[in-house]
């Protein structure tokens, strides 16, 4: 195979994700977390409890997850410690779910990038819910700024 074929299929592949960071970046990286116009972003699913996808309007459409500031959700079945944390984390789930699935208004607030960089984290109300605040007050959730995690295994 010839370099510039190569140079081509991997440009294709990855070019698309620089692009996407670019536009990211002219997007959100130019505006601080207050002046943000999140009114035109929509939110397309729930991926669990504590975080959501996204769709930002722009060139080309841009599609980010978001994880809700403040809270830790339990991890699903696949990366649970136990039964009891996949059954709370199937629960937090489903309830976010289910706002996202009966969305009429939504608010996306303090918006910044998590510490990975691959998310974003944001104060997030659906319906006029503090959707972090809720899922804590039921117990599907714990505050959480970036400290070590609790287990979920050991709650009764």
């Amino acid at each position: 195979m010839s370099d510039l074929l190569i140079y081509g299929i991997l440009f294709m592949k990855f070019g698309t994700i620089f692009l996407g960071i670019f536009f990211f970046y002219i997007t959100l990286g130019s505006a601080s977390a207050q002046t943000l116009k999140t009114s035109d972003w929509k939110i397309t699913e729930a991926i669990d409890g504590d975080t959501l996808r996204i769709e930002i309007p722009a060139m080309l459409p841009l599609k980010y997850s978001i994880r809700i500031n403040g809270i830790d959700t339990p991890e699903k079945a696949g990366r649970a410690k136990c039964e009891q944390e996949a059954l709370l984390a199937k629960k937090a789930s489903e309830f976010t779910k289910n706002l996202v699935k009966n969305l009429k208004t939504f608010q996306i607030t303090n918006v910044k990038h998590d510490k990975y960089g691959g998310r974003l984290l944001a104060d997030v109300r659906i319906n006029n819910i503090d959707v972090g605040r809720v899922l804590e007050k039921e117990g599907l959730a714990r505050i959480y700024h970036g400290e070590k995690k609790l287990s979920w295994c050991d709650k009764k």
